[in-house]
């Protein structure tokens, strides 16, 4: 009754549960980077939308909306879904740039507030333009150890990301035991171009 394992739950939500906890697992070295990035730069990890844009009024209008890890917007629904359609539905707000929904694929290239819908097992999770997301190709193990392999969500847009990488376990990356890896893509015309 009290415990919060997904599988004290409905079998649908069991199952909605386990896919966001292996996405969690899958953002591992994005936020290990993030975390590095916060004690070196005093980046946070999430940040409000009026961080990037205080001219703006319509950043300050999205309470739940945030820009996570540097280039992803996130926008939780916390309403209620509509009885008809099942549909939940938040309003977000884009600064102009281009975005891709990371779980639709769908592109978004405006300015000001739109709103978007989505059922029980997603909310938008936008990606901007040249943004290079680090993922774990091991979504099943229980754990924080450093990735084998990595699988790289690129995309189109100009845009560079540094990857931080230590042992994970001890302080030696004070004494420089790290490693930096940069990845840059660069979008000319109809092609683009990536580097690591």
């Amino acid at each position: 009754f009290m415990g919060k394992e997904p599988w004290n739950y409905q079998y649908e939500t069991q199952k909605i549960a386990q896919q966001w906890l292996q996405l969690r697992k899958r953002l591992i070295p994005c936020l290990y980077t993030a975390n590095y990035r916060t004690h070196t730069e005093g980046s946070a990890l999430i940040e409000p939308m009026y961080y990037g844009n205080p001219w703006d009024q319509d950043a300050y209008r999205v309470r739940n909306q945030y820009r996570f890890a540097g280039s992803l917007l996130v926008a939780p629904i916390t309403g209620r879904s509509d009885s008809q359609s099942g549909l939940g539905e938040t309003e977000v707000y884009l600064d102009g740039k281009r975005y891709t929904d990371l779980f639709t694929g769908d592109i978004y290239n405006y300015h000001g507030i739109h709103s978007m819908h989505r059922g029980r097992e997603s909310i938008p999770v936008l990606a901007q333009e040249g943004t290079i997301l680090p993922l774990d190709m091991d979504a099943t193990a229980n754990g924080a150890e450093i990735p084998k392999a990595l699988e790289l969500l690129i995309f189109s847009g100009n845009g560079k990301y540094t990857l931080y990488e230590d042992d994970g376990e001890t302080m030696c990356y004070q004494n420089g035991a790290f490693a930096t890896r940069d990845f840059t893509v660069k979008e000319t015309g109809q092609e683009l171009i990536f580097s690591i």
